[in-house]
């Protein structure tokens, strides 16, 4: 097979989340994900970033002061991986139905809501950093992921 280059660094990646069933049986499903992949240069930025951080908070905390700074900074990280992550999923398709068994199609607003759940949250960040990370390889196989 072909190497196929994503040269708008898009590409479609497969995300997988537990699902449940009527009976309460345990499963997973999947669902392909549309990212703006992290550069080279914009991962090595993002490692810089977080050793910083690391050694920002292994210093000794010696007031409420120092605590409340380190807590306010943390938020402050959460809030901008998240608003990356909202500009990084460019759209998605596959089996994501609603309660009725709908289709829930792409939108920002649908995406939001889906952040607010952790499970779905911690999913797609892990998508956006394996499709990064990994995404050269898929590149390989026609259709979607190209």
């Amino acid at each position: 097979m072909p190497f196929r280059f994503a040269p708008k660094g898009e590409i479609w990646w497969p995300v997988k989340v537990p699902t449940i069933d009527e009976d309460g049986n345990v499963g997973e499903g999947s669902f392909l994900v549309l990212y703006k992949i992290f550069t080279r240069a914009e991962r090595k930025a993002r490692k810089k970033k977080l050793a910083i951080a690391l050694a920002a908070q292994s210093k000794k905390i010696e007031s409420v002061q120092d605590f409340e700074s380190l807590v306010n900074q943390a938020e402050a990280d959460e809030k901008l991986a998240e608003a990356e992550l909202i500009d990084r999923v460019r759209g998605w398709k596959g089996a994501i139905d609603d309660a009725t068994g709908e289709d829930i199609q792409f939108s920002k607003t649908n995406l939001k809501r889906f952040l607010e759940v952790e499970v779905l949250h911690d999913r797609l960040a892990k998508g956006l950093d394996e499709a990064s990370r990994l995404g050269g390889a898929k590149n390989s196989s026609p259709g979607p992921a190209g």
